[in-house]
């Protein structure tokens, strides 16, 4: 039998992320301007299954997106790492509270890509301290996030940053 695979939510306290994370790259703050190549990078990465199982499902999480049905992003927490010739090294994307699902009542990691390019120069972690430190200045406490249990190396990254798992659904 097959097992069915899972997503972990995983919760953590924003001034423990901001704390072990390393240095930031140079970033600027995400925009809804940035979602069309958000999706484009994530459709590069990401295995072909839900919620990228087709280019149609993508566009329909645009278009909820841009409808708000996700909840306010957060542009000084998605932040957004460039090379000096544009060229995306990494992003984060954060919601402040994520109206759908029943999720912890705190912002909202909704997606979390380095460019294969540039993994494992601790990008990731940069940006998610980034994100960290500007919701700890806006008075938030708690951040959240959502990962596949296939994903080890993710998994790996958010215990190391402080996350600790809250809970499984079903993928």
């Amino acid at each position: 039998m097959v097992q069915q695979r899972m997503r972990i939510r995983m919760q953590a306290s924003l001034a423990d992320v901001a704390a072990s994370a390393p240095t930031p790259p140079s970033h600027r703050p995400g925009s809804m301007d940035d979602l069309e190549w958000q999706s484009e990078l994530a459709w590069e990465v990401y295995p072909r299954r839900h919620p990228f199982a087709s280019w149609e499902a993508v566009e329909a999480l645009n278009a909820e997106m841009r409808a708000g049905e996700w909840g306010e992003l957060v542009p000084e927490a998605s932040p957004v790492a460039e090379t000096d010739d544009g060229r995306v090294r990494g992003f984060v994307a954060t919601i402040r509270r994520v109206p759908k699902f029943d999720l912890p009542d705190c912002p909202y990691v909704i997606n979390v890509i380095t460019a294969p390019e540039f993994r494992r120069q601790g990008i990731a972690a940069g940006l998610l301290g980034a994100a960290a430190a500007a919701l700890l200045a806006d008075g938030e406490i708690e951040i959240a996030l959502t990962v596949d249990d296939d994903n080890p190396s993710a998994i790996a990254l958010y215990e190391s940053l402080g996350f600790t798992e809250i809970g499984r659904v079903p993928a």
